[in-house]
């Protein structure tokens, strides 16, 4: 198995056993390094990682059916947001950053991370992952955790799985995992 596998495969193992924390932080960082080896940069940056998360994240993960919001999804701009509250804060709500732009105007997001199977919608729980609601220019959205964790595998899974550069992919795994 290759280093970049044996990293997807504990991944895979986190959401499956439901440790929350392990596979969160894995699934917000490994688009960072997917990120830097794309632009064969040393180091990340913001706009590199939101560029990514837009280029590669499939759309059907996450949409909005408010209308007038359909464009509205889970961004990289967002994933952003949540990977360093995540990695810096020990905290996952992003409440204090207008994130989003919609009709010449800025909407705050209010996103929290709940555990699988707390989100419920008219009794029933979410098929989804999410439920999300706006009122005054404030977008509030509940994600499962292991629903947002299984996309952001499924992403890069899928990246790596069609990378022309999965020697330097598990060149950069291979330094994470001999750090452990």
């Amino acid at each position: 198995m290759s280093p970049m596998e044996t990293l997807l495969d504990d991944l895979s193992r986190s959401i499956s056993n439901k440790t929350f924390y392990s596979a969160l932080t894995l699934a917000l960082a490994l688009p960072d390094m997917c990120s830097q080896i794309e632009k064969g940069l040393k180091t990340g940056d913001r706009n590199t990682y939101i560029s990514w998360v837009d280029a590669y994240m499939d759309d059907d993960y996450f949409k909005v059916g408010i209308q007038g919001f359909e464009d509205i999804e889970f961004s990289g701009i967002i994933c952003y947001a949540l990977r360093c509250r995540v990695l810096h804060n020990l905290d996952s709500n992003i409440n204090d950053t207008p994130v989003i732009q919609k009709q010449g105007s800025s909407y705050t997001l209010i996103l929290d991370l709940v555990q699988p199977k707390s989100i419920l919608r008219d009794g029933k729980y979410m098929n989804d992952g999410w439920i999300y609601s706006i009122d005054d220019k404030v977008m509030k959205a509940t994600i499962d955790i292991m629903y947002l964790c299984s996309a952001l595998y499924k992403t890069v899974r899928k990246y790596y799985t069609n990378s022309t550069k999965k020697a330097e992919l598990d060149t950069a795994a291979k330094k994470i995992l001999c750090k452990i």
